[in-house]
Formats: C-alpha cells, structure tokens, sequence
C-alpha cells in the first residue's frame, strides 16, 4: 500500500504520526519528506524575459553567412 500527503510542515503534529501507526500497523515502511517547488508565475518569467531582451536584443545572422563555416572555424581553433 502506499499514500502521499501533501500538507504544509507547520500541519504536522502527533496525530499525524499516530494515523500513519493506525494505517500501517505491524509494517515496515519508508518516509520520504520532499520540498514541492511553489507553482511557477507565468506572468514573472515572461518579465524576466522581457528584461533580458531588452538588455540583451536578439541578434539577427545576415542570411549570406554560412553556419557551418562558423562552426568549423571555432572548432579548428586551439585553446
């Protein structure tokens, strides 16, 4: 059997402890206590990401220049 509470820790009291002794009564078990991440704000990331580009605008590649070119010109370069 297995069952998951999500519950905030200031919740947590004797009584807790005592409905998992009731529910597995006479049986090993495991705990496992994890952080759950709040719920991402949609709205503060677009933000972040309206100041990044703003602070940092996109560039644009002239369509005459060849990638591949590029690349191998870093890869051929000896750090």
């Amino acid at each position: 059997m297995q069952t998951t509470y999500i519950l905030n820790a200031n919740e947590i009291d004797y009584s807790f402890f005592e409905a998992f002794q009731k529910l597995f009564k006479n049986k090993e078990i495991s705990i496992k206590i994890e952080e759950i991440n709040p719920p991402v704000n949609q709205y503060e990331i677009f933000k972040k990401l309206e100041a990044l580009n703003k602070k940092y605008p996109p560039k644009v590649i002239s369509k005459d220049i060849d990638i591949n070119t590029l690349i191998k010109q870093v890869n051929d370069n000896v750090i």
